[in-house]
C-alpha cells in the first residue's frame, strides 16, 4: 500500500519559518512574551520524535501539511492508495479537504499535549509506531465513512467539503449575525452547520447533542440566538437527514461562510443577499482500528 504522510510544523518549527529568525531567537522571544517555553519545547522535541518515527518505519513519502496544501491547489494532488495526518485535529480536518476517495488515518503527533478526537492513533508509549506499522501490514483496520457537508453558495458549489462544520455569520462575532431560514429572520451570533464528527466540538460547547460519525445527518444550531418573539429558535439544535438540505439567505454586511475553523484558507464572502444551500456531502473515508483487535 502506497502511503503519503503529511506532517504538521510544530509551533516553535512554523514561528521560524515565518519570522526568518533562529531557534535561540525565537525562545527568547518567548520568554520575553511570557510563554509557556517549556512546554513549546518539549512539544517540539516530542513531534520531532513521531515524525521520526513514522518516517523510518512506514513511509519516506513524507511532506509538510503547507508544501501538501499548495500541490493539491495547483492541482498537483500526490497519488496514494493512503494519506496519514501526523498532527492533530487541525492538520486532520485541513487535509480531509483535499481527498475524494483517497482514505486518511489521523495520528495525533503530541496526545499529552493535543486531544487528537479525529485522530485515530495516539502516538504514545502505549501506542507506538511500530504497532501501527504492524497493523497496517496486516491490514488489521476498517474504514467507516464519516459524513461530511457539501455547500452550494450562490448557485455555484465550493467544491470542498467540511468534516466538522460551516459557520455563517458576521465575519466579527462581536457584530449580530443575521440571515433567513423558511423565510424567517433569525438574530444570533452565527449559525453552525455540523456533522457527527463535529457534533462533539463546537456545536456541543454551543448546546448540541453528539451523534455517530457515520450518521448522514447534519445539525445545526444559532449560536447566542435572539428568541423574543421567535418561539421555534428557543430549540437548541435542529438535525437534517440526507434527503434533504438547509437553505440559508444572509442578511449580513460582512458575512463570511467558513469551513472547519481554517479561517481565510477555507472562507467564503457571505454578504447580504447570498444564499447557501447545505447538506450531506461526499463521505471521508476514515481508517480506524476496532477495539480488542
Amino acid at each position: 500500500m502506497q502511503t503519503l504522510v503529511v506532517v504538521k510544523h510544530s509551533k516553535l518549527e512554523w514561528d521560524c519559518k515565518n519570522s526568518g529568525a533562529p531557534r535561540h531567537e525565537m525562545v527568547a522571544h518567548y520568554r520575553k512574551a511570557g510563554a509557556n517555553v517549556d512546554t513549546i519545547l518539549a512539544s517540539h522535541d516530542y513531534q520531532l520524535r513521531v515524525r521520526d518515527q513514522v518516517y523510518s518505519q512506514i513511509s519516506q513519502q513524507l511532506m509538510f501539511l503547507d508544501e501538501y496544501e499548495r500541490l493539491c491547489k495547483s492541482g498537483l494532488t500526490p497519488k496514494t492508495d493512503l494519506v496519514i495526518s501526523v498532527g492533530g485535529d487541525n492538520s486532520f480536518t485541513r487535509v480531509s479537504h483535499f481527498l475524494d476517495d483517497t482514505p486518511i488515518l489521523g495520528v495525533c503527533s503530541d496526545p499529552l499535549r493535543s486531544v487528537g478526537h479525529l485522530c485515530t492513533w495516539k502516538a504514545g508509549h502505549e501506542k507506538s509506531i511500530g504497532e501501527l506499522q504492524q497493523r497496517l501490514g496486516t491490514k488489521n483496520f476498517e474504514v467507516e465513512d464519516w459524513t461530511r457537508i457539501g455547500v452550494v453558495l450562490d448557485g455555484k458549489s465550493l467544491g470542498e467539503w467540511g468534516i466538522n462544520e460551516v459557520f455563517l455569520g458576521e465575519k466579527e462575532r462581536t457584530s449580530m449575525s443575521r440571515y433567513l431560514l423558511d423565510d424567517v429572520e433569525v438574530k444570533s451570533s452565527g449559525l453552525v452547520v455540523y456533522t457527527g464528527a463535529g457534533s462533539t466540538g463546537w456545536a456541543c460547547s454551543a448546546g448540541a447533542q453528539p451523534f455517530d460519525r457515520k450518521e448522514a445527518t447534519l445539525g445545526f444550531i444559532h449560536t447566542e440566538a435572539y428568541t423574543d418573539g421567535m418561539e421555534w429558535t428557543k430549540e437548541a439544535w435542529h438535525t437534517i437527514d440526507s434527503s434533504e438540505n438547509l437553505v440559508v439567505k444572509s442578511l449580513n454586511d460582512n458575512g463570511i461562510l467558513s469551513f472547519d475553523g481554517w479561517g481565510r484558507d477555507t472562507e467564503y464572502k457571505f454578504q447580504r443577499g447570498s444564499v447557501a444551500e447545505l447538506r450531506t456531502g461526499l463521505p471521508l473515508k476514515v481508517l480506524v482500528f476496532p477495539e480488542g483487535k
